[in-house]
């Protein structure tokens, strides 16, 4: 009993390992296909797709969002002075 379970933890194990690798090899396989587009973009000096974007974020307002608040300077409150 003990063994065949030991037989089957040992080879889930071995299972689930080679997945991960294989997981891994997928990830840096996709990674290195991702640089080598932006190299060839690069290379072909094509870069309407850099200034496409760019437009379309100002155009949309994508470019302004996520903007915090500044906080008023030490001294200055919002629509008044403090005189010294």
């Amino acid at each position: 009993m003990k063994e065949n379970h030991k037989k089957k933890e040992m080879e889930e194990k071995i299972k689930r390992a080679k997945l991960a690798k294989e997981k891994a090899e997928r990830e840096k396989q996709e990674r290195q296909h991702k640089k080598k587009q932006l190299i060839d973009m690069n290379k072909e000096g094509d870069e309407t797709g850099v200034m496409d974007s760019l437009m379309e974020a100002l155009q949309s307002g994508a470019a302004f969002r996520d903007r915090r608040k500044r906080t008023p300077r030490n001294g200055f409150m919002i629509g008044t002075h403090i005189k010294q």
